[in-house]
């Protein structure tokens, strides 16, 4: 949470984490994800949810709120496995957190979407780890790194209904 309010969002030019929108289609399908958040959902990461203006304006925020699609980040806390926001793979800054009961509960939430381009375990158990890869249905696998930046040149396609299609 901390570290998410702390993002610098704004201008693109400058030193930000993300800056606007890149058109009408992708804030659209933004707002539809927001859209998802429940009662039963509890959200982080901001002051305030939706596109970022005067009147629900972002603390650090450095550009033009009215000459850009900037939107707050948000992360959702307490998906189920029925919620939208779970079951569908979401653009933008939201992400969502799922609690598991074991490792086992572990795999299997994290391959029941059927979206698989790239995963994560971050462990100090080798067997773990080697679990992990045997168990997630994902086209690339870290071990104590992040799935940012290590991905394939295309074309790649991912497992499931991830990627861009080539296989």
């Amino acid at each position: 949470d901390a570290a998410t309010r702390a993002a610098v969002v704004g201008d693109p030019t400058g030193d930000v984490l993300y800056g606007p929108m890149i058109n009408e289609r992708f804030a659209q399908s933004y707002e539809k994800y927001l859209g998802w958040i429940g009662p039963h959902h509890t959200t982080y990461g901001s002051t305030a949810i939706g596109r970022i203006t005067a009147a629900d304006p972002r603390q650090g925020f450095t550009g033009d709120a009215g000459n850009g699609l900037y939107y707050h980040p948000v992360i959702v806390d307490g998906l189920t496995r029925h919620d939208e926001l779970f079951r569908h793979e979401t653009f933008g800054p939201i992400i969502g957190v799922t609690s598991y009961g074991d490792f086992d509960e572990a795999i299997e939430l994290a391959n029941l979407p059927g979206y698989g381009l790239s995963s994560s375990i971050y462990t100090t158990d080798p067997k773990e780890a080697f679990a992990f890869r045997r168990g997630i249905s994902a086209g690339m696998v870290s071990v104590n790194n992040s799935t940012s930046g290590a991905e394939a040149h295309l074309p790649f396609g991912g497992n499931g209904r991830s990627g861009n299609g080539s296989r």
